[in-house]
């Protein structure tokens, strides 16, 4: 095998680069961040962060300065034609962060960014991929820095493309989009302004000539967005071009005082038919492009980081290269569904069909003020629904099931003091309810060095065996929520889903999942 200069190339530093980066610093892999860009950009397309995210966020350990500098917005009013037809609550979510935190996405990747330096990490800025030759044993690339007339040659193992909408790596790898590309034009507006409603409150606006949104700022600042339809608006449009544009697809009452900036972007639709190409991989929108509406962009695509780091982490560690194939089955769904829904809620708010924007109306208002329709669009904004059920790496053992048990693939439930338990990058295995410290001494030997071993019991355990540590629940809120009434395993990956589930305890199935993972047992 050939030297490698480091094992993996990142190219574009924004939010999902920059995710991907902490996430292999925290695991000591070798990597380098590139980006194009001289600077960072002070154009910010993303502003909500959702809970799902913020979970994540929490688990990489920085969370905290999102929630001191974002804006909580907990409510969103869905108005029609000009009158509010449906509201959602995600205080009404029995789980952690049950809010978005609004924040403009240069403030995020500023934030991270800090974080990056904290653990040793840098951007390399005003550096660009030219080229880029994949053989069996690594990719050869060419790295162009602004300044110099010769290129860099560096070999690496895995390069991931996190460069966005119009992405360098998608290009080279090759590979394409497949979509709508209508040209469907959007205006992107992050001003000051006066507006006599509630704040905060996320607001959607759906009329016959466009759609339109508001993300809260701190202040009176706020992100507007308009898909303007039929609508004229000049290319390069002023205040007050903005400013009669939101009067007319948002609200009359709102007069913008003072704008950071204005832009018009081209909106299409699409993704690329998988996520992997040999070592070469894409994630966030090099890899999937969608409306801005419902603000799920840069969380989808920094929910594609957190999924491949760790996968990653194990490859660089000997885990066999076939577990980076379980990136694109368990992600390219999910990037498949936002698409798919983006998309149908753009046509249908944009109709000009004659009387179908009446009948749209009465619907939309209908089915989201039932309770049921209402917290499916909660878990589903907030991306709190997403599960890999039909992942190949996911499994379980199971003689003696309880009909709430967790399942493989599962969002690992908010419950008791896990949130602060588990181990940050690292695998975890909640033994609950052990029948004695044997059971745990199995878990520690299948598992080896691929996990945490967390004994869950209602009080103190005396005899707990060296390696694993206790987690006291003595309501039994973890178990609970687990679906665990008697001893079991519950192996939860580092991104916080459910990657194996045995009961009761089973050496030979969590040998098994070693097996999945392209790990040895041995």
């Amino acid at each position: 095998m050939s030297a490698h200069d480091t094992d993996v190339l990142i190219v574009g530093a924004g939010p999902v680069g920059l995710t991907l980066a902490i996430e292999l610093a925290r695991a000591g892999v070798p990597h380098r961040l590139i980006d194009r860009a001289a600077e960072p950009s002070p154009l910010s397309r993303a502003a909500g962060i959702h809970s799902r995210t913020l979970q994540l966020l929490e688990r990489s350990g920085v969370i905290e300065p999102f929630l001191d500098e974002g804006l909580e917005v907990r409510r969103g009013e869905i108005a029609m034609d000009g009158t509010p037809r449906a509201w959602f609550d995600l205080s009404e979510l029995d789980e952690r962060f049950p809010f978005i935190i609004d924040l403009p996405q240069a403030r995020t990747e500023a934030l991270l960014a800090d974080h990056l330096a904290g653990l040793g990490g840098r951007i390399e800025r005003g550096v660009g991929l030219v080229g880029l030759f994949a053989d069996a044993d690594g990719v050869d690339v060419q790295l162009q820095r602004d300044g110099d007339e010769a290129a860099e040659a560096v070999r690496c193992r895995w390069v991931i493309g996190c460069d966005g909408g119009h992405s360098t790596v998608r290009t080279l790898a090759p590979t394409q989009l497949h979509g709508s590309f209508k040209g469907e034009r959007v205006l992107l507006v992050d001003a000051e302004c006066e507006w006599d409603v509630d704040w905060p409150v996320l607001r959607m606006s759906l009329n016959r000539h466009g759609l339109a949104g508001s993300f809260p700022f701190t202040g009176r600042r706020a992100r507007f967005f308009a898909q303007l339809g039929d609508l004229d608006l000049a290319d390069d449009p002023t205040l007050d071009d903005a400013q009669r544009t939101l009067a007319d697809l948002l609200s009359p009452t709102l007069r913008l005082t003072e704008a950071h900036w204005i832009t018009t972007l081209t909106l299409h639709h699409g993704q690329v038919p998988r996520y992997r190409f040999g070592r070469v991989l894409l994630a966030g929108d090099a890899a999937h492009i969608h409306s801005p509406a419902g603000g799920q962009g840069m969380n989808t695509g920094m929910q594609d980081a957190w999924n491949l780091a760790w996968k990653l982490v194990l490859v660089s560690r000997g885990a066999d290269e076939a577990l980076l194939d379980s990136y694109d089955r368990e992600r390219h769904p999910v990037g498949a569904r936002v698409v798919k829904l983006t998309t149908r809620a753009t046509r249908i708010a944009m109709t000009t069909v004659p009387g179908v924007h009446r009948l749209r109306d009465t619907l939309v208002g209908a089915m989201v003020g039932r309770d049921g329709v209402r917290q499916r669009l909660e878990l589903g904004l907030t991306e709190l629904d997403i599960a890999y059920h039909h992942s190949p790496i996911v499994g379980e053992h199971v003689r003696r099931a309880a009909d709430d048990l967790v399942e493989p693939g599962d969002r690992l439930p908010d419950a008791g003091d896990l949130a602060t338990a588990l181990p940050a990058g690292r695998h975890a295995a909640l033994v609950v309810h052990p029948a004695t410290a044997d059971d745990v001494t199995t878990v520690l030997d299948a598992l080896g060095d691929l996990a945490e071993v967390i004994a869950v019991v209602t009080t103190p355990m005396a005899d707990l065996p060296e390696g694993a540590t206790a987690l006291v629940d003595p309501d039994d809120a973890v178990a609970d929520a687990l679906g665990l009434g008697a001893s079991g395993v519950v192996v939860v990956r580092p991104d916080a889903y459910v990657g194996y589930v045995t009961v009761p305890v089973d050496g030979d199935g969590l040998r098994h999942y070693r097996t999945l993972l392209g790990l040895p047992t041995g």
